[in-house]
């Protein structure tokens, strides 16, 4: 369950990151590329993090 729940904050906190850079990345047309190319880094942590919370679940049942 600890697992569970540590997989789940990260990838919460993964998305909260992927959406602020999206929303910067729309606003900086300068810094635009760069915020993009962040977000889609932490997109890649956030697949990673789903896979945790994928196998948290199978582990619990």
């Amino acid at each position: 369950m600890k697992k569970l729940l540590q997989a789940q904050a990260l990838l919460t906190v993964i998305a909260f990151c992927v959406v602020v850079l999206i929303r910067l990345g729309s606003v900086h047309p300068q810094m635009g590329g760069l915020y993009w190319a962040l977000a889609g880094v932490a997109m890649t942590f956030g697949i990673r993090a789903l896979r945790r919370v994928v196998t948290a679940v199978r582990e619990l049942h």
